[in-house]
């Protein structure tokens, strides 16, 4: 079973996405009702979705190739999430969700990247870790 160290960046990444609502909380004061509540409850399920992700993926348990991917779709929405869930006036949150939603694109992106390449390499018979 092959081991990438983005998976593990991935992983601290999720308990950061999990934990950083009550981290950042006293900055959220908006004049937006429900903005931080948004920002918040989205942080709250991506986080652990990472988490989950990328513990079944590092312990051979989910396809490499499917975990990566997966977690490639979560950083996207994180990404995005601050405009299309509107809590774009909560800018702690904001940024947090931008920022850490970019690291976990670029982080799954490169370690899909690297399972594709690996397969490839082998001939396309590499067992589905």
């Amino acid at each position: 079973m092959t081991r990438y160290w983005q998976d593990w960046i991935n992983y601290f990444l999720g308990l950061w996405v999990f934990g950083s609502p009550w981290f950042i909380e006293h900055a959220m004061h908006t004049g937006e009702q429900g903005a931080g509540t948004r920002g918040m409850l989205n942080l709250w399920v991506v986080g652990p979705a990472v988490i989950v992700l990328t513990t079944l993926t590092i312990n051979g348990l989910l396809a490499r190739v499917w975990g990566e991917l997966a977690v490639l779709v979560l950083g996207a929405w994180l990404l995005l999430s601050p405009w299309i869930i509107g809590f774009t006036a909560t800018a702690p949150l904001m940024w947090n969700s931008v920022i850490c939603g970019a690291l976990l694109f670029v982080f799954a992106g490169w370690g899909f990247a690297v399972e594709l390449r690996r397969r490839s390499d082998t001939g396309g018979t590499a067992a589905a870790s």
